[in-house]
């Protein structure tokens, strides 16, 4: 359990850590139900680059109305509560 406090930080990107763990239902997400992809919605890929990186403590976006970009930072805010517990917001 603690091994988990002294890992390396998980290199990946938010996105590719999405891909690999996160699963849409057809509530949350009718369009496409199944496997989180970011081909789906490829202009959040930048968001999922750069959320995690140290000393950005702000990211302001200009985007439409469904986009997939709450997705994306949700995608986040859980990468971060499975790899390192705490407050996020």
């Amino acid at each position: 359990m603690l091994s988990r406090f002294f890992a390396e930080p998980d290199p990946r990107s938010d996105w590719e850590w999405a891909e690999e763990n996160i699963v849409l239902d057809s509530k949350g997400s009718p369009g496409n139900p199944g496997p989180y992809r970011v081909a789906i919605a490829p202009h959040t890929r930048f968001l999922g680059e750069i959320a995690g990186t140290p000393g950005i403590h702000q990211i302001t976006i200009k985007k439409n109305s469904q986009g997939a970009w709450t997705e994306a930072v949700l995608n986040h805010i859980r990468r971060r509560v499975a790899q390192r517990p705490g407050n996020v917001v």
